[in-house]
Formats: structure tokens, C-alpha cells, sequence
């Protein structure tokens, strides 16, 4: 069963260049704590966003990127504090209703007008880097942002992608320092190993033949059942 799901975040991710986490981590904390989900999946995050991150490479706008990472960095340690001190009913409940709110908006074509860029990125840096450190939805806002924007598929998977690889060390580091990564996380981190390599490899594969217009609904879809999910889950 575990394995299945994360065989399907996974596939997911491939396809979009997100999801993973929103899958994986409301399903899995029906099974193991989130103390130990989270931790579990950014060590997995970080090679799946790395796969996929240099396949796309050549289409990032590092401008967006270098502007998300300015906030992303310095929002993650305050996220991880909040994991500790908040209790993780909240912080789901809270995450589940906007996302869904937000979703439900985008597939029923209303999009957002962004009059100043440059503010909606801080904005959305800072709410990834809470999100990253806290329960590990890192790319929800980024995705949320980047479908508003009806950003190509190429460009959205590479800028997500690199940014869930640079934002994974940069948890992993924290997790480490608060004393969540120990030797059970590590242990289910190896055995969880394959279902990601398959589920991710044939999720990209099926990209190719995915045009602009379904790649946007099937992120739009995405974004809606994870945050139908989180807020199923939260108790």
C-alpha cells in the first residue's frame, strides 16, 4: 500500500514537476507520524527534483528562481519551528483551505491579476519557505502562482524542480540540526527508493506527449485534490 502511493506521488511528479509531497505526505500521516513523514519525504524530494531539474535545465528563468530562493532560504528554519512548537492540525487545516480555495478558482478559469510581480514573489517565497520547513508543501504556492500565470510546462517543471532541490538540502540540513533525521527515517527513505525511481521515470516519460493546455489542468488538478486531501487528513 505505501509503496503504491509513493509510486503514484512519484508518477505525479514527473508529469508535473510537482506534487509529490502534496501526495505522498497527507496519505502517509494516516500511517506513520509527520515528524517522520516530512523528513522521509524531502530525502526523497531530493533526487526526483533533481532527475527532473536537469532534463529541463535549459528552460529555467533563473530570475524568478533567484527572487523565490531570496525568501524560500530564510522561511524554511521558521517553518521547521513550527513543526515542533504548532500542532500539525492547524497548520493542515489552514495550508488544505487556501490551497483548495485557490484551485477550485484556477479550474474554473479564474485567474488572479499579479499587478506587481516582483511582490507576489516575496509573497510567495516567504508562504513556500513556511510551508517547506513546516509540512513540506513547498511547491503548492510556486505551482498556485505558476498556473496563474499559465507558464509553459517546460519552464514551470524546470523553475519548480530546481527549486524543490535547492529548498530539499536546505531542509534536510534543518532536520538534521532539530534531531528529525534519525535512523528510522533513513530506513524507509532506502526501502521507498524504488517505487520512487519507477513511478518518477514513467511519469516523465508520459509528460512528452502531454500538451500545454492538459498540462495546466492536470497541475490545476492536482493542486485541488491536495488540498482536498490535507484537509481530509488533518485530524
Amino acid at each position: 500500500m505505501v509503496l503504491s502511493l509513493f509510486f503514484f506521488a512519484a508518477f505525479i511528479q514527473g508529469i508535473t514537476g510537482f506534487g509529490f509531497a502534496v501526495v505522498a505526505v497527507p496519505f502517509l500521516s494516516l500511517f506513520i507520524p509527520l515528524q517522520i513523514v516530512v523528513p522521509i519525504v524531502v530525502i526523497l524530494c531530493l533526487f526526483i527534483n533533481f532527475y527532473i531539474y536537469f532534463r529541463e535545465r535549459l528552460h529555467t528563468k533563473f530570475k524568478e528562481v533567484k527572487m523565490l530562493l531570496l525568501f524560500i532560504i530564510p522561511f524554511t528554519p521558521i517553518g521547521s519551528y513550527l513543526l515542533v512548537i504548532i500542532d500539525e492540525f492547524y497548520l493542515k487545516i489552514v495550508t488544505g483551505l487556501l490551497v483548495l480555495f485557490f484551485g477550485v478558482c484556477l479550474w474554473k478559469g479564474k485567474s488572479f491579476d499579479v499587478k506587481n510581480e516582483k511582490v507576489a514573489l516575496v509573497t510567495i517565497g516567504s508562504a513556500s519557505g513556511l510551508l517547506n520547513g513546516s509540512i513540506g508543501l513547498m511547491g503548492l504556492p510556486i505551482a498556485l502562482f505558476m498556473t496563474n500565470q499559465k507558464a509553459e510546462k517546460s519552464v514551470f517543471r524546470a523553475n519548480i524542480a530546481f527549486l524543490g532541490f535547492v529548498a530539499a538540502i536546505l531542509t534536510l540540513f534543518n532536520h538534521m540540526f532539530i534531531g528529525l533525521i534519525n535512523k528510522e527515517v533513513i530506513e524507509y527513505s532506502l526501502w521507498f527508493c524504488l517505487a520512487l525511481v519507477l513511478g518518477g521515470f514513467i511519469g516523465v516519460k508520459i509528460d512528452k506527449l502531454i500538451k500545454q493546455a492538459l498540462f495546466l489542468k492536470i497541475s490545476t488538478l492536482v493542486i485541488m485534490i491536495s488540498g482536498f486531501f490535507t484537509l481530509l487528513f488533518a485530524g
